[in-house]
């Protein structure tokens, strides 16, 4: 007698679904959780005054004596103009496929177009060219400075970091690619002795990537074979609306479906352009 077995009659058998969705491989958002970095929340534009740099009139003075006089110049920048432009998508779904799925699949596609939303913001803080209205990132138009010693050299980025500190901008964070990082804390102390130059264990201190003390984020944001070393306290990151995301059950309904909108609209500029450098392989 054959015994029924369930490789033999799968048609029989409802196949279980996985909770876990898998998403794509994709680049991770990193721009807005840069440590430091001022985020003001405003729909309005937002005026940023800035002083400019004139030698301090400010003297030792004898009693009685005339005080002598000081002029300072303002100028000032604009977060969030009236003309910048918001991220959006318009994402259709049949009411058919809604009632058919086997998990709330609102939510699980909230969640990717939220991810994806999130991909593009932070490509456009990043490298974005102010096209069309649109964001300028705070690596766009800055000159990199070329060296033929910056991935086998550590003197290299620890004098940055000291013509960063001479011209009064404290660097906070070094950003590269992750081969970047992994090629400087590979700088051996030479061809015959394999010892690391960058102490393994101080690159993860307390958790966190780390060289000189400096934290250290990995995107690729940042061009092959290059650093990008900022000082956050001087970008400023403008937030109107952040990744709302609505259910449109009438938009569509002509033909049996929903629509979900996914809003952000963001700005971003840095007010020091000593603020943020860039230093690439040659």
């Amino acid at each position: 007698m054959a015994i029924a077995i369930p490789t033999g009659n799968t048609s029989a058998i409802n196949a279980a679904l996985s909770q876990a969705v898998v998403g794509p491989l994709q680049e991770k958002s990193t721009f807005l959780s840069l440590p430091g970095i001022n985020i003001v929340d405003t729909a309005a534009p937002l005026r940023i005054p800035l002083s400019a740099t004139t030698a301090p009139a400010a003297a030792f003075t004898a009693p009685g004596d005339e005080i002598a006089q000081q002029n300072v110049g303002l100028t000032e920048k604009v977060l969030l103009p009236t003309e910048r432009v918001g991220i959006k998508s318009l994402t259709a779904v049949s009411n058919e496929l809604i009632r058919m799925a086997q998990l709330n699949l609102e939510s699980v596609l909230q969640q990717r177009i939220v991810e994806d939303a999130a991909v593009v913001l932070d490509a456009a803080l990043w490298n974005g060219a102010g096209t069309a209205d649109s964001i300028t990132g705070v690596l766009h138009g800055v000159t990199a400075t070329s060296s033929a010693d910056l991935l086998t050299d550590p003197d290299v980025l620890i004098d940055a970091l000291a013509e960063m500190a001479e011209s009064y901008v404290t660097p906070t964070v070094l950003v590269m690619r992750p081969t970047t990082y992994a090629a400087l804390r590979k700088i051996k102390v030479s061809s015959t002795d394999n010892r690391y130059v960058i102490d393994p264990a101080a690159a993860f201190a307390v958790g966190q990537q780390n060289l000189f003390g400096v934290a250290v984020v990995t995107t690729t944001a940042v061009p092959a074979n290059s650093v990008a070393i900022l000082d956050t306290s001087h970008i400023w990151v403008g937030r109107d609306i952040d990744s709302s995301v609505v259910v449109l059950t009438e938009a569509l309904g002509t033909k049996d479906s929903i629509g979900i909108r996914a809003v952000s609209r963001y700005d971003v500029l840095t007010t020091h352009a000593a603020a943020v450098q860039l230093y690439k392989a040659s």
